[in-house]
Parts: C-alpha cells; structure tokens; sequence
C-alpha cells in the first residue's frame, strides 16, 4: 500500500519523523509544509526511495522553494502552502477559496502549530501541527497522530 505522510514546522526536530520512517515500508511520500524546509532535504538524503515535496515557510529566510504547489498523488489532487499568506490563523476562508480555486481535493497547511481536519466551504483542509502528522493512504481515509 502506498501512504502519503504530511508534516510541517519541523524546526530540526526530526528524530521521531525518522524513526517513524525507518520502521514503514507503506509510506512512499512525504510532504513538508515548511518551517525549517531544510529538514525535507534531510529526509530525502537519508530515504532516498521516499519522494519529498516541500514548500518554504515563513521561518525559511533564504530558501529557494516555492511557496505554493500542487501536486498529485495517486489521483488526488493536494494544494499545499506553509498557510501565513492565507491568514490561517484566524479564518481558514482565504486559504479553501485559494483549494477551490486549482480544482483541489485537500488543502494543506501549517504555521499556527495546532491540528486541523475540517471541511470548510467544501474543500478538507489538514493541518499536522508541529509535533504531529497526517498520513494519506490510497483510498483517501486519513489518520492524524502526534509525534511526542
């Protein structure tokens, strides 16, 4: 089975991120939703059979990774950002309008630290928090667990 894992504000505490990845052969995907954007290159230097996409967040000064992508994983189709462009501190209605917009199944996001899983005006939006992660699977069910 393929999975897809969703992480962000990682800000180099990527040791549980790891070991979570050592031990699963299901996931084939990881998506950094920026924060230290630098710690995507580390997993991908260590897990080099693991496809990384990764966005920079506002803590990423000097990166040169976009800001927004879309991408597709086995027919569904994501919006990710880091989330501080899209006001998602507050309300998260810039950032669905945003999902609706490229035709997306889930928008994905970070910045705020705090977990999140709603529909809202019609689109899924998933945020990991900074010390936890979502994991996609094929059949788009999704899971949400904490790192510590």
């Amino acid at each position: 089975m393929s999975s897809l894992m969703v992480i962000s504000d990682t800000h180099g505490m990527t040791t549980n991120i790891m070991n979570i990845l050592s031990g699963s052969n299901e996931i084939t995907h990881v998506v950094h939703l920026g924060d230290k954007v630098t710690d995507a290159d580390d997993i991908q230097t260590v897990f080099p059979q693991i496809k990384v996409i990764k966005v920079a967040g506002n803590n990423d000064f000097f990166s040169r990774e976009r800001e927004e992508i879309i991408f597709e994983w086995n027919d569904i189709k994501f919006f990710a950002c880091h989330g501080h462009k899209y006001g998602v501190r507050g309300s998260k209605g810039i950032l669905a309008k945003r999902v609706k917009e490229t035709g997306a199944n889930f928008g994905l996001f970070g910045h705020t630290h705090i977990k999140f899983n709603e529909e809202v005006d019609g689109v899924r939006l998933l945020n990991p928090s900074s010390t936890g992660y979502f994991i996609i699977n094929k059949d788009k069910s999704y899971v949400y667990r904490d790192l510590y």
